[in-house]
């Protein structure tokens, strides 16, 4: 995949459901798919390339496992029609929120909707950075368009329609609204690399999904040695300013959507970051406060990358992105030794130097007490079964109640 059909994908999965969707599931209205085609109509210069589902289908399966149930065993969630009865509810209890509809209406109509997609399409068209007069837009153009749309689309559309609450918790499956239509997307453009259905003799190929995982240790030593409250807060940032620098090799490579913990969206030191390097991607409010003073980065983080071949298309192997993520905190902490050396020369006399002055700034700039770590591993694929799991290339699925049948028992037996 070359670059500029990377950002192209990236930008089509980020937007591949509508944020309207579940209202757009109403009978008459149009459908999402169709309000979908609208909005990328608006951003798109010239016709994107086509959808790629398998992105989708895999943010599906990490989303919502249990979506489906064998209607032949008497099994069924039903239907939770949104336009009627908006609300959310806990993934992990039976808590649950009702949502007021946009405008406050007690019943939301035809029109109403309709509305809803044309405000979306001007957003999207107000939003969209490709140069409409060009033939073709370029990588670096349609790569800080998508910026703008991960950071920007939400706070835009709530400045327009309103009601915050309900756009930022609209469902991406109105059957199962524990999770944010904003998750759902932001997850099938991290993906967007993905060509075709995952294989498991496929986890080598460029294009496969892999789990990365960095880390600084050891974390508790170094921030044991804090002896005033003063020394520990000031750890926490150099933890935090040194997770960053790990960060920016794959999220300037890949976007910012490939970390899945922690969430940049929103974060104030990402959005630092983001206003370095495009602050028009940033909105208004974010653009205004951009100082922080907690340590908002952990010390750790996870992304989904693709496994990258040398030479080939525009992944980088992981091997050489793992390198780089530790080159790179070794070249943040080399450059805050610096800037603490200078500060230091600047309020000390010459008469505090003494001749092992250099020789002590040396050594502390070429020696990091924290060792950044990185290891990665494929993302899992199950074997096609028939009866005893649902067929999915994401998740397995609940058993049900029947004895399964000799090819899954097979299956079954060899993973014990």
């Amino acid at each position: 995949m070359k670059e500029k059909e990377f950002w192209e994908q990236k930008i089509i999965q980020i937007l591949h459901d509508p944020p309207a969707k579940p209202y757009f599931l109403r009978p008459h209205s149009g459908g999402h798919k169709q309000l979908a085609r609208r909005i990328l109509e608006a951003v798109f210069p010239e016709k994107p390339r086509p959808l790629r589902t398998a992105p989708d289908l895999l943010a599906t399966g990490a989303d919502r496992p249990l979506l489906t149930l064998p209607f032949k065993e008497g099994y069924g969630l039903g239907n939770q029609y949104f336009h009627l009865h908006p609300l959310v509810s806990h993934p992990l209890c039976r808590s649950r929120l009702e949502l007021p509809h946009p405008g406050g209406v007690e019943k939301i109509s035809g029109e109403d909707i309709e509305d809803m997609g044309r405000e979306l399409e001007d957003e999207a068209r107000l939003l969209g950075l490709v140069d409409r007069e060009s033939e073709a837009a370029g990588p670096e153009e349609l790569k800080k368009t998508f910026f703008v749309f991960w950071r920007k689309f939400r706070e835009a559309i709530v400045d327009q329609a309103g009601n915050a609450l309900l756009w930022q918790l609209m469902p991406a499956d109105s059957r199962s609204p524990d999770h944010s239509i904003w998750d759902h997307n932001r997850m099938a453009s991290a993906l967007a690399f993905v060509r075709k259905r995952m294989e498991p003799s496929r986890e080598q190929a460029p294009d496969h999904p892999w789990l990365f995982s960095f880390s600084l240790r050891p974390v508790q030593e170094f921030l044991m040695e804090a002896r005033k409250s003063q020394d520990l807060w000031t750890g926490s940032m150099l933890l935090a300013e040194l997770t960053m620098a790990a960060m920016e090799p794959v999220i300037g490579r890949y976007g910012p959507d490939v970390i899945v913990y922690p969430d940049l969206r929103g974060n104030p030191r990402a959005d630092i970051w983001l206003h370095g390097y495009d602050r028009d991607a940033l909105p208004d409010a974010a653009s205004q406060s951009l100082a922080t003073r907690a340590a908002v980065i952990p010390h750790t983080f996870v992304a989904i990358l693709p496994r990258g071949k040398a030479g080939q298309d525009f992944f980088s192997p992981l091997e050489q992105l793992g390198r780089e993520t530790c080159e790179a905190v070794r070249a943040a902490w080399k450059e805050l030794a610096g800037e603490v050396r200078s500060w230091m020369e600047k309020i000390s006399g010459p008469e505090v130097r003494g001749s092992g002055w250099d020789r002590l700034w040396r050594h502390a700039a070429s020696t990091c007490p924290l060792e950044p770590t990185w290891a990665a591993m494929p993302w899992p694929v199950l074997e096609q079964q028939s009866q005893y799991y649902w067929s999915g290339g994401a998740l397995p699925f609940q058993e049900i109640e029947q004895r399964p049948s000799p090819g899954d028992r097979e299956i079954l037996e060899r993973r014990r």
